[in-house]
């Protein structure tokens, strides 16, 4: 702004010189031109009187006055060359002065010309600069927000193995018949991990173990809350039904696990084992052996089928399936000699020799 300030004061001060130059030189042309119609008049005059005074005599005194105005002109024009040379020296110099000043002016406009392109260099480098500086700083930012996000998925990820250590202590507990203390891991699994739907279906078939089927049934509800594709909670929670002697909730609880999970053999079998209970024993066969077909070597819908046939009183196909029941799982044997639905067989000696 400065450089741009003393580029304009130039430029003024040119134009003034400029301006005063053209004003004396007019002055200047306007005197001599006056100076000129002044000589011509006196002239004029002059041979007026040369005229007169031949005619009156008196040459010799226009003689002495020609004389003294022609001096008198002399003068005059010497004074004019003089006046002349004086304004030529002037402009001449007047006109260096300008023509200093121009080149001035133009210097100082390229040195300006200079700046101003190295300033729009300075400026595109601080644009630059800046841009960088900005997608650092995001880079900076987006650093952070995945140093925070990969800290939250370590702390989650620390909560979610400690509450799948508790299930697991829980499954244990369950399968060693300690169930109260099985129901505290489910519980505290869920306390860290509130959305385990696992863990709320395990306490709900530990509840069922201790005859607590009501608390059960609000666990298995929670679990489909959370997973409603479920399909085990669902089928656990129809075997709840069943002990409390709903079996034709049961039955629907059992077709929702088997809409969800069309292989599930355990949802099969606890349909065919409601369907039983109801007295519906060709329809309990056909579920039963679907689960049989699923899962060849799972001891509990061979010993149901061999229910359904001992209360159907098929005593072959009762035994066959009783026997290949406890070959699956030898606990069977006992459990035979006092489930209600083998009564009809406990004095059959073909039954006594199958279970012992």
């Amino acid at each position: 702004m400065k450089q741009q300030g003393q580029i304009d004061s130039l430029r003024m001060e040119f134009e003034k010189v400029k301006k005063d130059n053209y004003e004396k030189a007019m002055e200047g042309a306007r005197r001599s031109i006056d100076l000129a119609n002044f000589v011509i008049k006196i002239l004029a005059l002059a041979v007026a009187i040369l005229s007169a005074l031949g005619a009156l005599g008196i040459f010799s005194y226009v003689n002495v006055r020609i004389k003294q105005i022609r001096e008198k002109v002399e003068k005059e024009s010497e004074e004019i060359r003089k006046l002349k040379e004086k304004i030529k020296d002037d402009f001449k110099e007047e006109f260096e002065k300008t023509v200093n000043l121009r080149r001035e002016m133009e210097s100082r406009k390229a040195e300006a010309d200079t700046l101003m392109t190295n300033m729009k260099t300075v400026f595109e480098e601080v644009k630059k600069i800046a841009s960088e500086v900005e997608k650092a700083g995001r880079d900076i930012d987006e650093k952070k927000r995945s140093v925070d996000k990969s800290e939250k998925s370590v702390d989650e990820s620390k909560t979610e193995v400690s509450a799948i250590s508790y299930f697991t202590e829980g499954n244990g507990l369950y399968y060693e018949q300690k169930y109260e203390e099985a129901i505290e891991k489910y519980k505290k699994a869920t306390e860290l991990k509130p959305d385990y739907a696992g863990a709320y279906s395990n306490w709900g078939v530990t509840l069922g173990e201790l005859g607590r089927h009501e608390e059960a049934i609000e666990k298995y509800k929670k679990a489909t809350e959370l997973k409603p594709d479920y399909a085990g909670a669902y089928s656990n929670w129809g075997v709840t039904l069943g002990e409390l002697g709903r079996h034709e909730e049961a039955i629907e609880k059992h077709k929702k696990a088997i809409d969800l999970k069309p292989d599930s053999a355990a949802a099969y079998n606890n349909w065919g084992f409601a369907l039983l209970r109801l007295g519906m024993y060709e329809e309990a066969i056909d579920k039963l052996k679907k689960s049989t077909t699923l899962k060849p070597n799972d001891a509990y819908p061979w010993r149901n089928m061999a229910r359904v046939y001992s209360l159907q009183h098929k005593k072959m196909e009762a035994l066959e399936n009783l026997r290949r029941a406890i070959e699956l799982e030898p606990a069977f044997k006992q459990e035979a000699k006092k489930d209600e639905d083998f009564k009809n067989l406990w004095e059959d000696e073909d039954f006594k020799k199958l279970v012992g």
